[in-house]
């Protein structure tokens, strides 16, 4: 399929997190209770750290990024090769090499004060004019558009939409109905793995996107997962719990783009 690509506004700050550096940290998303709410990536603390300009992007009022160490480089939800599998139980946070099958590293994320560096960014951020990113430029023929960010690569893609944020839902909107219905019901595919885990496939419109999982089911407490997309607007989520008998919701801001009801 080829797909149309919704670019989020500040695409170049979040490519930053893709670039491999030699020596990184370790970091958790966390809310305003305490909860961890992402997944782990790894990035150094100029871009993760207090103050950083990634901070402000793309944390709300109240959330922090947690440093929980050191980790390797090229480590993170994102990057080829390697698995951020969450025990939603325990609350074990395990990173695998899937190439070599290996643990590369595994913890429970630390989100009291004193072990985290606290980053809460102003309640709303709508002066960019002192952000110096480039958003892209997206030119138009009745063939194909081609849209460039400031890393020197050109996607060719079939239409691009760039949205300022995940808050902008009448374009939200207007991309996911101008889907089809193989389109729709291709956004979330989850595989359940024997009786203790399940793989969660996201296939979006949204390059870079914030994005959020929720998996009910009577009787049950609530799961609510938090991931962002790549720049092929993908992610993917391992979980050691199964979801058999879950209804999973996948949503960007407050659309809701396809529910899946977990039978197999």
């Amino acid at each position: 399929m080829l797909k149309r690509i919704v670019q989020v506004s500040l695409v170049s700050v979040l490519i930053s997190l893709f670039v491999p550096v030699a020596y990184s940290e370790v970091y958790v998303k966390v809310d305003a209770n305490g909860n961890a709410i992402g997944g782990a990536i790894i990035c150094d603390s100029g871009t993760c750290g207090p103050g950083s300009l990634y901070s402000q992007l793309t944390l709300q009022p109240g959330e922090r990024y947690v440093l929980q160490g050191t980790g390797q480089a090229g480590i993170g939800n994102n990057n080829p090769g390697i698995d951020v599998k969450v025990d939603l139980e325990t609350n074990v946070w395990t990173v695998t090499d899937s190439k070599s099958n290996t643990v590369v590293q595994q913890f429970t994320p630390q989100t009291s004060p004193g072990n985290d560096r606290p980053q809460v960014p102003p309640t709303s951020i709508q002066d960019t004019q002192s952000v110096t990113t480039d958003t892209g430029t997206v030119t138009t023929d009745t063939r194909t558009v081609s849209t460039k960010v400031d890393t020197s690569t050109t996607i060719s893609i079939r239409e691009t939409v760039t949205i300022s944020s995940i808050q902008d839902t009448q374009t939200i909107n207007s991309v996911v109905a101008s889907l089809s219905v193989n389109e729709k019901e291709e956004q979330l595919q989850i595989d359940l793995r024997g009786n203790k885990s399940t793989l969660i496939n996201v296939s979006t419109e949204f390059a870079g996107a914030p994005l959020k999982i929720t998996a009910t089911r009577q009787g049950y407490k609530s799961i609510t997962i938090n991931l962002r997309t790549d720049l092929d607007g993908n992610a993917q989520l391992n979980s050691s719990r199964n979801l058999r008998g879950f209804t999973v919701v996948l949503s960007i801001g407050k659309v809701k783009l396809d529910t899946d009801l977990v039978r197999k």
